[in-house]
């Protein structure tokens, strides 16, 4: 085989596994989207004259799905920068009437954690985000002007929600949320600052003053199903997270990344070592 038909099969094996990388690169958010846990509607309790009409346990929007992974990744690199781990990913579509708080049971074994319910602005086109510390019951009750899909991420993070923003850059961007207590022991972020503006699909988050806020009910427990969240303990498999700074699921996707690096470099080389040689 001569030297120019080499060169040609390395061109196209470079080009073929750049292509690859970056298709693998994002394929990896996509499967922690794709395998978070579907949260089902007897998970669910209204408050506020809220009436739920309906609860997908999956997200299902084309453009929804689009501008999480811009959003998934945002978070994911943020919690990654700063060695904090994901436990869980769940995820939801709500069809509701009204405005107000809803309460999401999640899990005792999640208590005292942070959960990052990011939200779809179906109107805007990208999503917001608020951040909550689990109650003892293993609840969390995000406030909604209206209703759409909902991603929620738990962080390994036992510490206050300030510190937690000010670690990460990680801040709450849902709009007028109103905050209220029902004496559940959950933590709210009250003090935190809001616009939805920009949304967070774009890869920042946003910290322009506004107020914001959140709520917590408790209820009774239930058990996992065909990866759906359901009343009872929910087992962390699945979609747990697989160490520090690690996001869950993302594991084979970057072990791709890096073979496909490897070829990548090391066509390069042979490529520059041939004309060279010429």
């Amino acid at each position: 085989m001569n030297k120019k038909l080499i060169k040609v099969v390395l061109t196209t094996i470079l080009v073929f596994a750049m292509n690859v990388t970056a298709f693998a690169a994002g394929s990896a958010i996509a499967v922690v989207i794709d395998e978070a846990k579907g949260i089902t509607k007897d998970c669910i309790e209204a408050k506020d004259g809220v009436i739920i009409k309906s609860v997908e346990p999956d997200i299902t929007n084309p453009e929804a799905l689009k501008a999480l992974e811009s959003e998934a990744k945002d978070i994911n690199e943020r919690l990654e920068k700063n060695d904090l781990g994901i436990v869980n990913n769940f995820k939801m579509d709500v069809r509701a009437q009204g405005s107000g708080c809803i309460v999401i049971y999640l899990g005792e074994q999640y208590a005292k954690k942070i959960a990052i319910v990011s939200h779809y602005n179906t109107k805007e086109g990208y999503w917001t985000r608020q951040i909550l510390k689990i109650s003892d019951a293993g609840e969390i009750s995000p406030s909604f002007e209206n209703f759409s899909p909902i991603y929620i991420t738990i962080v390994d993070y036992d510490g206050d929600i300030s510190e937690f923003r000010k670690t990460t850059g990680i801040f709450q961007t849902e709009k007028g949320v109103e905050t209220k207590d029902n004496g559940t022991g959950s933590v709210v972020d009250k003090d935190n600052k809001n616009d939805t503006s920009k949304g967070n699909s774009g890869g920042g988050s946003i910290d322009i003053p506004s107020p914001s806020k959140g709520a917590t009910y408790t209820q009774s427990s239930g058990n996992k199903s065909s990866g759906l969240a359901t009343r009872s303990v929910i087992t962390t498999g699945g979609g747990g997270g697989k160490g520090k700074g690690k996001s869950p699921n993302t594991n084979d996707g970057y072990g791709v990344v890096w073979l496909l690096s490897g070829i990548i470099i090391c066509s390069a080389l042979t490529m520059v070592s041939l004309k060279k040689e010429k």
